[in-house]
């Protein structure tokens, strides 16, 4: 127990670390500090004339006389009003759910990265640790998402980013196993390098690809299944930026072992899902699939006979051994990858990828047929639904087609 409470600290001390020269440091939990009174809205006394004593001796570097304090300042009422805390949590309404390690944790985290970042973008944020709890305690995987970005929002240097996004992931785990022991998860990520040209977080980088097999390094030392979003790409389109950055991405991520890859179909950035390209991932998923098989000698020993027969023949077109092991060893793709030479290209109609990824789409969407369900499984399941949402203060569910 107080090995994982120590990791739970590691990581919250030094997530709370990143604040830059100048800024003053917020007080953990959201602590109101009124100079007049020196007591706070959660009855914690921190002023000069109190017993309070000062671990940290000597003039802070943004004060250098006592007249530059503030009569007041509260971090939830900075420049005209806006509020950069995270909301006040009650852990006993409508009942005691012994949970307060778990918010004061995210909410530490939370709160210095709406500060250091004064709410800008995307506007001020919050933790869900609930989510964490509930699904643990329903057996859903949970999957950690730590975005640390290098040069932005954590160190330059892929190894600090690590060290970042290993301090922020553990804290996400703390959560989870103190809840609920045992509890799945995925030891995951969406880190990027950061493009300070057009203030971007570019997955396709082969910095961003780097950490991501990194940090599966460490999920897989812990023990823990690994995700990663990568395989994906930055561009607008289903072009050569997109392939370039996906193929690269599912070969790294297919040799690193990562267990749970969160990629295929995306263009720009996380921010689009191409049915054309998830196509065409499709074929790049299948490459590497085949590649991790490996070589393996089939039959190939002793090899003086093969030779033998291609001698005699001329070919080994319809030999045995092409016969029995051809479709193992010599992968396919679908329509979308052309392996036609040129004059039979302009014969089929001299088609672009994206025409051909078009219309596998089409026809894939146009022959679909969805999987039955008989009408006592469906009523058992709105039942399901139903029951739960009662649970829960909705007495209706939304209206279905």
């Amino acid at each position: 127990m107080w090995v994982v409470v120590s990791i739970l600290l590691i990581a919250t001390s030094t997530l709370g670390s990143g604040l830059t020269e100048g800024t003053r440091a917020p007080v953990p939990g959201g602590i109101d500090v009124r100079r007049d009174t020196g007591t706070s809205i959660f009855a914690t006394t921190i002023s000069r004339d109190s017993h309070y004593q000062e671990k940290i001796v000597g003039a802070r570097p943004y004060v250098e006389t006592e007249e530059d304090l503030p009569e007041e300042f509260f971090w939830g009422n900075v420049s005209g009003g806006r509020n950069l805390l995270s909301p006040i949590r009650n852990q006993h309404v409508p009942v005691y759910c012994g949970s307060c390690w778990a918010h004061a944790a995210t909410s530490s985290l939370i709160d210095r990265y709406n500060i250091q970042t004064d709410g800008d973008w995307p506007g001020p944020q919050l933790l869900s640790v609930q989510n964490v709890i509930d699904c643990g305690k329903y057996g859903i995987p949970v999957e950690f998402i730590a975005m640390p970005l290098s040069g932005f929002m954590a160190p330059v240097t892929l190894t600090g980013t690590l060290v970042q996004h290993t301090a922020e992931t553990l804290s996400g785990v703390v959560i989870s196993q103190l809840s609920s022991p045992g509890a799945p998860m995925l030891y995951g990520g969406s880190p990027a390098a950061f493009d300070i040209r057009y203030e971007t977080t570019p997955m396709g980088a082969i910095e961003t690809m780097m950490i991501d097999c990194a940090y599966n390094e460490i999920g897989k030392y812990l023990g823990i299944p690994t995700q990663a979003y990568i395989s994906l790409s930055d561009a607008k389109h289903l072009d050569s930026q997109a392939g370039l950055e996906s193929g690269i991405g599912a070969t790294l991520a297919a040799l690193s072992g990562i267990n749970n890859i969160s990629g295929p179909g995306m263009l720009d950035f996380e921010s689009c899902q191409s049915l054309e390209k998830l196509i065409v991932d499709n074929e790049i998923c299948g490459m590497t699939f085949r590649m991790v098989e490996g070589i393996e000698p089939k039959e190939d020993f002793p090899s003086i006979p093969h030779f033998k027969e291609l001698l005699t023949e001329g070919h080994l077109l319809i030999s045995d051994h092409t016969m029995k092991y051809r479709e193992s060893e010599l992968s396919m793709p679908g329509n979308v990858i052309n392996r036609a030479n040129l004059a039979r290209w302009q014969a089929d109609g001299e088609t672009t990828v994206n025409e051909v990824a078009h219309a596998e789409v089409e026809n894939l969407i146009s022959t679909y047929e969805p999987t039955t369900l008989s009408d006592e499984v469906k009523n058992e399941l709105v039942q399901l639904m139903e029951s739960e949402a009662k649970k829960h203060g909705q007495d209706v569910l939304p209206q279905r087609d």
